[in-house]
């Protein structure tokens, strides 16, 4: 059955992309739970009861606290830009890109920075399961872990909200 799982997610990504909205991740994270623990459903109705539900439940809070948090105070360009160029001398995006930028062509770094930058929406989603499955032990130190890191970057982006250096 996880056989199946796989093959639909796969299919799914071809035609619509990656799943990146919460909801869709959590459908996804729930039905692969489900086929890896289907020769115990006791574990899985535990695990999405006390494990996972509270758990995806805190991650939307985070989204919805993060979507207010950008309402509250304009974001900060200029320090950190200033800072940037008096720790190197120049910006270091604007002078990678220059460096590294070719309009109309897909280098492999292109695609592996991409893959870094967007890995931050989607990683603790797309290891909690694997942790919670192989190495149920270590899920609740993961979980605590991963969610102490989004509040403390979302009341560090509340007190100093800061744009990307490309914004500017």
């Amino acid at each position: 059955f996880l056989g199946v799982v796989l093959f639909l997610l796969v299919t799914a990504v071809a035609f619509r992309g990656l799943p990146t909205s919460r909801d869709a991740l959590v459908f996804w994270i729930l039905l692969g739970l489900f086929a890896a623990c289907l020769t115990d459903l006791r574990r899985w109705g535990r695990g999405v009861l006390v494990d996972w539900l509270p758990f995806a439940f805190v991650l939307f809070t985070y989204d919805l606290l993060r979507g207010y948090a950008d309402r509250l105070f304009e974001p900060h360009i200029w320090p950190q830009l200033r800072a940037d160029e008096l720790l190197f001398g120049v910006v270091p995006t604007v002078w990678l890109q220059d460096r590294l930028y070719d309009p109309g062509t897909v280098h492999w770094y292109d695609v592996g920075i991409s893959l870094v930058y967007v890995s931050h929406f989607f990683a603790v989603w797309a290891l909690g399961p694997v942790i919670y499955v192989r190495y149920h032990d270590r899920w609740g130190r993961y979980a605590r872990r991963a969610l102490g890191l989004s509040f403390a970057g979302l009341l560090t982006y509340v007190l100093l909200p800061a744009a990307p250096p490309w914004y500017a």
